[in-house]
């Protein structure tokens, strides 16, 4: 079955997270990825932590199914070079800052002329515009700046960040949607154009969406830590139970009152105390402590059964070890087995699932310049004695 992207090629010269992430869902989805590399490798792939053959299991997660060719962007003649991979290209995706060497070689104006119909996509901290445009960004300088951090940990306790990458995800799915809306696009027009997403827009989007930036310019409220307790939401917090800890959430009155008469109170749904959702976040200590003796007495098992007959939200939290053996993760195939030089892993499946042209997560982690000799000699042209020139000279 043809896969939905096949026929697309891009050429990707991000690195770390978000841009190889972005291109990545797309080559799951039959588009053709070339990453193109400095000779020996960028530094992406020595992010620890390690599989046993010193690759960095970072660049695992985001490099299936890409095509790894190498080119000094430093060498004039790498110039032309990229000129003809532009000219057989559709997109073109780097997280350069704006300024810089490589950002002048990869500006759209410059492609645009090689290629009219390319699409740029742009992935950088801050944006391509506005005041820090010019500045270095990652995953956790925009979790401090969108506010998230402020809010995050417990009261009394410094500002707390999530160790798992979400802005850089974030970023990564609003990138490969962008390089969608742009092909679309370039369907009906010709036009290719700039695809440009930041880290920081990508968090305080989804910082916003909860509603407290328009809580505090309509209301002048401030929020403020308050632990695992969700924002306005009681109950909705991390509850003990006899052996580990339970995520329960009843985000509105219908959920609210059912997991009272659950937990054998259903007295408490007329309660002036916990009458309302405002009412019941105002009094939450004296609630999560009523929730909390309930759970304290029974499993997780026994807690996630009784909320599943409630139809209550409930997760237990779990290790690394229980994610890996989870049936749910298993059956939905988000982790999958891919080869790599030193065998096989377990890497991120694909979280988008499509009934008629599926995508496939599959597909082996490509070595430094393993795919030179496909790239330069069967798409470019080049004849073995070139291709060991521009060897020698370093170029690739």
């Amino acid at each position: 079955m043809p896969m939905v992207l096949e026929g697309i090629r891009i050429l990707d010269f991000s690195r770390y997270a978000s841009g190889p992430v972005a291109s990545m869902i797309l080559a799951d989805m039959g588009a053709e990825v070339i990453r193109i590399e400095k000779p020996g490798g960028e530094d992406d792939r020595t992010l620890p932590p390690f599989a046993p053959n010193g690759t960095g299991t970072l660049f695992m997660n985001c490099s299936r199914h890409k095509k790894c060719i190498t080119l000094n962007l430093g060498q004039d003649e790498s110039h032309r070079i990229i000129d003809r991979l532009v000219e057989k290209a559709d997109v073109v995706i780097h997280n350069f800052l704006p300024g810089t060497k490589q950002w002048k070689l990869l500006e759209y104006e410059r492609l645009k002329d090689v290629n009219p119909s390319i699409i740029l996509a742009v992935v950088t901290g801050f944006g391509l515009s506005g005041t820090y445009a010019e500045r270095p960004g990652f995953d956790s300088v925009a979790q401090a700046m969108c506010g998230a951090m402020n809010i995050s940990g417990f009261p009394g306790n410094p500002p707390t960040r999530a160790q798992v990458p979400w802005v850089d995800c974030l970023t990564a799915a609003l990138c490969a949607l962008g390089i969608m809306f742009a092909l679309y696009n370039r369907i009906k027009t010709g036009e290719g154009q700039i695809v440009d997403v930041s880290l920081l827009d990508s968090a305080v989007f989804a910082f916003a969406i909860r509603g407290l930036l328009t809580d505090y310019q309509l209301n002048g409220v401030e929020p403020h830590q308050i632990g695992n307790n969700s924002s306005y939401i009681t109950p909705g917090n991390l509850f003990k139970a006899k052996d580990g800890w339970v995520m329960l959430t009843a985000a509105v009155d219908p959920l609210w009152k059912r997991m009272a008469k659950m937990i054998g109170r259903a007295d408490l749904a007329d309660d002036h105390r916990y009458k309302d959702i405002l009412s019941r976040f105002e009094n939450r200590d004296s609630l999560n402590t009523i929730v909390g003796e309930w759970t304290s007495e029974r499993t997780i098992d026994e807690v996630l059964s009784a909320m599943a007959r409630a139809h209550v939200p409930a997760g237990p939290v779990y290790t690394v070890k229980q994610v890996v053996n989870d049936p749910q993760v298993k059956e939905r195939q988000m982790l999958v087995e891919n080869s790599y030089s030193g065998g096989k892993a377990l890497l991120s499946g694909l979280p988008i699932k499509l009934s008629g042209t599926p995508g496939k997560a599959e597909g082996p982690v490509s070595e430094v310049g393993e795919y030179n000799e496909e790239i330069y000699h069967e798409l470019l042209g080049l004849d073995s004695r070139e291709i060991s020139r521009l060897k020698d000279l370093g170029i690739i």
